[in-house]
């Protein structure tokens, strides 16, 4: 995990700038630490979902799966953030 991920034990206690661990065997970058994600799946009543470990986290929650079910678009803190993401046009 410390090669890929940023947790509480390597992180500073800060945000890490992304790119700076190795990639995931995805090529996606910070996946497992740095910051928790907002998410929409289809689980739970709203589908609003934060997952993900982040640098205030140990270990235990760094998987990419671990989830915060129904949390409100107004919870907001430090190590809580969001990815962009695109179609690869495949």
């Amino acid at each position: 995990l410390s090669a890929v991920g940023w947790i509480k034990n390597n992180a500073g206690g800060k945000t890490q700038e992304v790119g700076k661990k190795l990639s995931n065997e995805f090529g996606i970058y910070d996946m497992s630490g740095n910051v928790r994600e907002w998410c929409f799946d289809f689980v739970g009543p709203s589908g609003r979902h934060v997952r993900g470990g982040s640098w205030a986290g140990n270990v235990g929650r760094a998987a990419v799966a671990d989830r915060v079910n129904d949390e409100s678009p107004g919870h907001g803190d430090g190590n809580l953030g969001f990815r962009l993401v695109r179609s690869s046009g495949n």
